[in-house]
C-alpha cells in the first residue's frame, strides 16, 4: 500500500512539474503534440524563429507546429501536408507570409494551416509552382488589400477544403486552375477574384462573402457550375469577361453582373436562381417578350427589340441589366429594393416608362446608364436614394416621371441631353458636372434639404434653363460653368441662395422672378449679365419705383458692386405673360382690372388690348352708352367713345 501510495504521490508530481515546464514555454518555441499516431517530419524541420527555408522535400505528418516565421518554398523545393496543423504566430497582420517560388510544391492534404494569434497572414504561388489542395483547412488569410491565397501559377488545384475567417480571400492569375467542392467564408471584399485567367471551373462551391462572391476580371473560357453563394455585392461579378458559363447557381441577396461590350458581354447562363427566383439571361436575340412573372433577375446583351412589361424583381443587385440592347421597351414594371434596379450599358433608342421604382430597406439608384445615348425616360415612379444616374451617355430624353431621391437626375460627362416636365422631390434634384448643352425646362423641383440644390451645375457649358419652379434649398448653382441661359424660372423660398455663381462666365440671367428667399443671388464674378436688352428680372426685395408705368423698375438692381440688373422687373416674371393673347401682359391686366384668362372682358368683340388701345373700358361693353357695342362701333365705324359721332341729336344705336 506504501508502496502504490508513493507511487501515486510521485506521479503527481511529475504531472505537475510537466505542467510547469509546459507553461513556461515561450509560445515562439516550436510545439510538437503528442498523439498515438506517429509523428514525423522529413525533410527540413521549421526553426524555432525565423524563416523557414524549403529547398528540398520536406513532409509533415500528423504534426502540430507553431511556426515563428515565413515559409520560403524556393525552386525544387517542397512542403508536403499530411495531416498535419501549422500555426502561424504572428505579432501583426502580414508580419509572416508563406511563399511558393518558381518550380515550388505546396501540397496540403487533410491538413491545416492557419493563425496562432488571430492575425492575418498571405499564402503566395508564383508563376511555374505547383499549388495541391485536398480535404484542407485554411483560416485567417488576407490583409488590408491583400490577398489571401494568390495563385499565380497554372493548373492549381483545390478540392473538398474550407477557408475560413478570411479577407479578399482567393487571387487566380492563372490558367486551367480547378477549385471544387469548397466551402469559401470570407469577412471582406472579395471570395474568389480572376484576373486574366482562362479555362478556370468553379464547381459546386459554397461561398459567404462580404463583398463580390465571384469576380472575373478579363476571364476567358471558364465555368462556374452548381455553386451557392451569398454575397452583399455582386454574386458574380464579369467584367470584360468572355464566354463564362454559369449554370445550375443558387444566388441569394444578388445575383449576376455584367459589364461588358460585344464579346466581352457574350456568356452562357443557364438554369440559375437569384434569390429562389430565376435568372433569365438572353443574348444574340431579337424581338423577345419578357412578362407577367417574378424574376429573380432579367440580363439582355446583343438584343435588339425587346419588351419588358409586367414582371417584378426583389432585394438583389442589379433588377434588370440591358447591355448593348437597342430599340427595346421596358414598361409597366415593379422593382422593390435592388441595388440599382435598371443597368444599361452600351445601348441606344430604348424606351423606359411606366415602372413602380422603389426603395424600402436598403439605398438604391432606379436607373443607373454607363455609355448609351438616345433613350426616353417618361413617366417612370421612383423613390430611391438616387433616381437616374448618367455617365457619358448623350441625347437622352428625361420627361414626366415622379423622382423623390437624395439626388434626383444626375448627369456626367454627357451632352445634349433634355429634361423636362418632371415632378421632383429631392435633395440635389438635378446635378449636372462636366455635361454640355442641357435643357432643363418646365419641371417642378422642391428641395428637401437647406444645403442642397434645385440644379447644381459644375464645369458644364451652354446649359439652358427654362420654365421652372424651383423651391427651396439653393435654388440654381453654378461653378465653373459658363454660357448658359437661365430664363422664366421662378425660384423661391431658398433656405441660403435664389442663385449661386461662383468662377463661372458669360451667363445670361433674365425674366425670372426670385421671391422670399433668404439670398437673392451670389456672384463672385462681374463676367455674367443680368437682363437681357430691356428685360431683367423679379427681385422681391427691390425698392425702387416704376414711374413711367412700363413694368421696368427705373433704377438697377444690385447683386453687389458689378453684378447688376440695369432692368429689373417691377412684377414677378409671370405677370409679363400674355396668357389670353389680348395684347396686355398679366401685370397690365390687373391693373386696369381685366380677366388675365379671357381676352375680352366684357364680351363686347373687342380685345382687352385693343380697348385700352382705343380707349375703351375693357370692363365696359358700350363704353359712350349709345347703344352700339364697342366692337360693333368699331366694324360700323363709328366711334366708341361719343354717343353721337355724326352730331344729328340721334346716338349711334338709335
Amino acid at each position: 500500500m506504501r508502496w502504490r501510495r508513493l507511487c501515486r504521490k510521485n506521479a503527481k508530481r511529475l504531472l505537475l512539474l510537466a505542467f510547469i515546464a509546459l507553461s513556461t514555454l515561450s509560445i515562439h518555441s516550436t510545439l510538437y503534440v503528442m498523439g498515438s499516431t506517429q509523428r514525423t517530419i522529413t525533410g527540413t524541420s521549421p526553426p524555432s524563429s525565423g524563416p523557414w527555408y524549403i529547398t528540398d522535400t520536406t513532409i509533415v505528418e500528423n504534426e502540430d507546429l507553431i511556426i515563428n516565421g515565413s515559409i520560403r518554398i524556393e525552386s525544387g523545393g517542397a512542403l508536403i501536408l499530411k495531416n498535419s496543423t501549422l500555426r502561424m504566430n504572428l505579432g501583426s497582420d502580414g508580419e509572416y507570409d508563406i511563399n511558393v517560388g518558381p518550380n515550388g510544391n505546396l501540397t496540403i492534404r487533410d491538413s491545416k494551416i492557419v493563425s496562432f494569434t488571430g492575425y492575418h497572414f498571405q499564402i503566395d504561388v508564383e508563376a511555374y509552382a505547383v499549388f495541391y489542395m485536398e480535404n484542407g483547412h485554411i483560416e485567417d488569410i488576407g490583409y488590408s488589400s491583400n490577398y489571401g491565397l494568390e495563385i499565380r501559377t497554372n493548373n492549381a488545384k483545390i478540392v473538398r477544403s474550407i477557408f475560413n475567417n478570411t479577407k479578399n480571400c482567393i487571387l487566380i492569375y492563372g490558367n486551367n486552375v480547378s477549385i471544387e467542392d469548397t466551402i469559401i467564408d470570407s469577412t471582406s471584399n472579395y471570395g474568389i477574384r480572376m484576373e486574366y485567367g482562362q479555362n478556370i471551373t468553379l464547381k459546386n462551391i459554397t461561398i459567404y462573402c462580404m463583398g463580390y462572391g465571384i469576380y472575373a476580371n478579363s476571364a476567358l473560357n471558364s465555368v462556374i457550375e452548381g455553386c451557392n453563394i451569398t454575397a452583399t455585392s455582386d454574386a458574380i461579378n464579369l467584367y470584360f469577361s468572355s464566354n463564362i458559363t454559369i449554370t445550375n447557381c443558387k444566388m441569394w441577396r444578388n445575383g449576376v453582373y455584367i459589364y461588358g461590350k460585344h464579346m466581352t458581354a457574350r456568356h452562357n447562363i443557364v438554369n440559375n436562381t437569384v434569390n429562389d427566383k430565376p435568372l433569365i439571361y438572353i443574348t444574340d436575340q431579337s424581338n423577345i417578350i419578357i412578362e407577367n412573372q417574378e424574376y429573380g433577375q432579367v440580363i439582355l446583351t446583343n438584343v435588339d427589340n425587346a419588351t419588358i412589361r409586367n414582371i417584378t424583381v426583389k432585394k438583389t443587385n442589379y433588377a434588370i441589366e440591358l447591355i448593348n440592347t437597342n430599340s427595346s421597351d421596358v414598361y409597366s414594371n415593379g422593382f422593390e429594393d435592388n441595388y440599382v434596379h435598371m443597368w444599361i450599358l452600351f445601348s441606344y433608342y430604348n424606351k423606359i416608362h411606366n415602372n413602380n421604382i422603389s426603395e424600402l430597406t436598403r439605398i438604391t439608384t432606379a436607373i443607373k446608364q454607363y455609355f448609351s445615348g438616345s433613350n426616353e425616360f417618361y413617366e417612370n415612379y421612383m423613390d430611391t436614394y438616387y433616381g437616374l444616374y448618367t455617365y457619358r451617355s448623350n441625347t437622352n430624353n428625361i420627361h414626366d416621371n415622379d423622382i423623390n431621391a437624395s439626388t434626383g437626375i444626375h448627369l456626367s460627362y454627357s451632352n445634349l441631353n433634355d429634361i423636362h416636365n418632371n415632378n421632383m422631390y429631392c435633395g440635389t434634384c438635378i446635378d449636372i458636372q462636366y455635361s454640355n448643352a442641357t435643357k432643363i425646362w418646365d419641371n417642378r423641383i422642391e428641395v428637401q434639404a437647406d444645403g442642397d440644390y434645385g440644379v447644381s451645375l459644375y464645369q458644364s457649358l451652354n446649359t439652358t434653363i427654362i420654365r421652372n419652379e424651383i423651391i427651396g434649398g439653393t435654388g440654381i448653382k453654378m461653378e465653373k460653368s459658363n454660357n448658359s441661359v437661365i430664363r422664366d424660372n421662378n425660384i423661391t423660398q431658398a433656405a441660403t441662395y435664389g442663385i449661386q455663381i461662383t468662377q463661372s462666365e458669360n451667363n445670361i440671367i433674365y425674366n425670372n422672378s426670385f421671391i422670399n428667399n433668404k439670398i437673392n443671388a451670389y456672384d463672385d464674378t462681374d463676367k455674367n449679365q443680368y437682363n437681357h436688352t430691356t428685360v431683367g428680372n423679379y427681385w422681391d426685395d427691390y425698392n425702387g419705383t416704376d414711374n413711367n408705368n412700363d413694368g421696368i423698375g427705373d433704377q438697377p438692381y444690385y447683386i453687389d458692386n458689378d453684378s447688376i440688373d440695369y432692368y429689373p422687373l417691377f412684377y414677378p416674371s409671370y405677370m409679363y405673360d400674355d396668357g389670353d393673347n389680348d395684347g396686355l401682359q398679366e401685370w397690365e391686366e390687373n391693373q386696369h382690372g381685366t380677366d388675365p384668362h379671357d381676352n375680352d372682358t366684357d364680351d363686347d368683340d373687342l380685345s382687352d388690348g385693343d380697348e385700352i388701345l382705343n380707349g375703351t373700358d375693357p370692363l365696359d361693353n358700350d363704353t359712350d352708352d349709345d347703344g352700339l357695342d364697342d366692337g360693333d362701333e368699331i366694324l360700323n365705324g363709328t366711334d366708341p367713345l361719343d354717343n353721337d359721332t355724326d352730331d344729328d341729336g340721334l346716338d349711334d344705336g338709335d
